[in-house]
């Protein structure tokens, strides 16, 4: 949408200002930048409510990620990764921004994701990426938050100016005639990021900054149903048609069952014992993702069955430096017969690791929607995961096994039927393959962004 050129110098000023304050070290909780914020926002929005995307044409799309993809390797960095892809697939353009500054790597400027897609790193966070969108902001018809920014640590109890930053940025970008998205991923994050007040008993009206949360964004979206419920629960009333649940895809052509000769190759290329029965986890060491709950439990399995198992850890070193890393305390307890440890593995060698194991175990106590488990379903493993949101979105009693998250005697019931039950896992196997074939698909979940970005 074409903004009037005093409009456009009044919007920036106000940026501008904003950001400069913000740098100066002053908090977001200051009456004055609270109120001048939620006054701009309801004022510049309330001008331009609705996407004016024209049905047909090309969309010019940032994908703006909290943690760089070149840097990380979780669901969600990959799935951003895929989610561009796509997008240019269909004709359109994407780029993803994020964070450029580490300190153990330099990230900042343009690079190229392994797909090809451009990844613009920028700074150290939301305050140097939120100032970018403003300034480029003519190069976007849509920025799409891929999360809520996080602070450090995660705690409902701390203030997060991050959020809050984003939000205004947000704002800022909408009143520019720019659409603004927000992608949940995880439950929890809305508390546990996204907004500021635990108690949900203080009425809206007095809850500032979180007025800025309708204001920042045209549209929500997230990775399971049950999180839109989180913002109904903060006090927060959304309207539904601005509100749309996204999964993650899977690509079914490179995740798929190898046969029994690729399979011992892949084992042999992984370091993994030929003749036993392969457990995996794949995921960050993060305190959340309870990879040491699952350490626990399997040192005290029956001897019968750690004999003739084998378990596998994957990707846990992409938590280091993130505030909830427990990865130093996991590699710590690793060293035993019966586990194997890959820190890091790349995402193009995931099909043929998940193609060589025979289960898949992810006992996380907190998801969105765990991309990796679409990935072990595509390539015919049966599941194990706890009965949490997100996870129990994907998981039914035809692919998988659910248990109660932090339940160490469920956990260890549930791998325990794995390993005996192997007529029930070979219906398992073949059915956790359909599901991911019939419903994950990355053509089907990028078409549902692009109709979200034209009807909102």
């Amino acid at each position: 949408m074409a903004v009037e050129a005093k409009t456009q110098n009044t919007v920036l000023k106000t940026s501008d200002w904003f950001f400069k304050e913000i740098s100066k070290g002053r908090s977001l909780e200051d009456v004055d930048i609270v109120s001048n914020a939620v006054r701009t926002s309801q004022k510049l929005v309330s001008e331009n409510k609705h996407s004016t995307i024209r049905a047909g044409s090309t969309i010019r799309v940032a994908l703006v990620i909290p943690y760089n993809p070149l840097d990380e390797i979780g669901g969600l960095e990959v799935g951003t990764r895929m989610i561009a892809s796509y997008m240019h697939r269909f004709g359109h353009e994407a780029e993803i921004v994020s964070r450029g500054k580490y300190p153990h790597i330099n990230l900042e400027g343009e690079r190229q994701t392994p797909e090809g897609i451009k990844i613009i790193g920028v700074g150290s966070g939301i305050g140097e990426i939120g100032p970018y969108l403003i300034r480029n902001h003519d190069k976007y018809d849509v920025i799409q938050w891929m999360e809520i920014f996080p602070p450090v640590p995660e705690n409902p109890y701390v203030y997060n100016d991050k959020a809050e930053q984003q939000y205004v940025a947000g704002a800022i970008l909408r009143s520019l005639g720019v659409g603004v998205y927000m992608y949940v991923a995880t439950t929890g994050n809305v508390t546990k990021r996204g907004v500021n007040n635990p108690d949900w008993r203080i009425p809206i009206e007095k809850q500032l900054l979180n007025r800025l949360i309708e204001g920042s964004v045209n549209g929500l979206n997230f990775a399971n149903p049950q999180i839109a419920q989180e913002y109904t629960r903060a006090g927060l009333n959304i309207p539904n048609e601005r509100m749309q649940f996204i999964p993650f895809g899977v690509d079914t052509d490179q995740f798929r069952p190898l046969d029994s000769g690729k399979r011992l190759v892949a084992r042999e290329n992984f370091g993994i014992p030929p003749d036993k029965y392969i457990f995996l986890y794949a995921g960050r060491f993060v305190s959340r993702k309870k990879a040491d709950l699952l350490l626990s439990v399997w040192k005290s399995l029956p001897e019968k069955i750690s004999k003739d198992s084998h378990l596998v850890l994957a990707g846990g070193a992409a938590a280091k430096g993130q505030p909830d890393s427990i990865y130093e305390q996991v590699v710590s307890q690793v060293d035993y017969p019966s586990v194997t440890n890959i820190d890091l593995v790349n995402h193009d060698d995931m099909p043929d690791l998940m193609g060589c194991c025979d289960a898949f175990v992810f006992p996380s106590e907190r998801e969105g929607w765990p991309l990796v488990l679409c990935e072990a379903m595509a390539t015919g493993m049966p599941v194990i995961g706890s009965n949490v949101d997100g996870i129990n979105n994907i998981i039914d009693r035809n692919t998988g096994i659910l248990f109660e998250a932090n339940d160490q005697k469920g956990l260890e019931k549930a791998i325990v039927t794995c390993h005996e039950s192997r007529d029930l896992l070979g219906s398992m196997k073949i059915a956790a393959r359909e599901k991911a074939v019939s419903n994950w698909r990355w053509e089907v979940v990028v078409q549902t962004y692009i109709d979200f970005y034209r009807n909102t």
